[in-house]
């Protein structure tokens, strides 16, 4: 029986470690996406989906290692952050 507990406690640590390296990792990519891809900028996509310029928008609900673009047609996608790059030749920040 002790060995179980033992084993439970083992696993908790584990656990809690884990969970903290993830919170300090989403943390990191949360802070670097806002940087390099603020709402209303201008993006490049070129994934196998979609391959052009969409602005970032907000969305909460989209998941930490994607992007929320508007495309030209006004549909909102999630993209991967490794398909997008900021689009340095469009204006950022405007209500285009």
């Amino acid at each position: 029986m002790s060995e179980t507990i033992e084993n439970s406690e083992a696993c908790a640590g584990s656990l809690e470690r884990m969970v903290r390296r993830y919170n300090e990792a989403w943390s990191e990519l949360a802070t670097l996406r806002s940087k390099m891809f603020p709402v209303k900028s201008i993006v490049n996509v070129d994934c196998g989906q979609y391959v052009g310029p969409g602005k970032v928008v907000s969305d909460c609900g989209c998941p930490i290692d994607k992007l929320p673009v508007q495309v030209g047609n006004g549909n909102v996608w999630w993209y991967p952050l490794i398909a997008c790059s900021p689009n340095t030749e469009a204006s950022n920040g405007g209500d285009e």
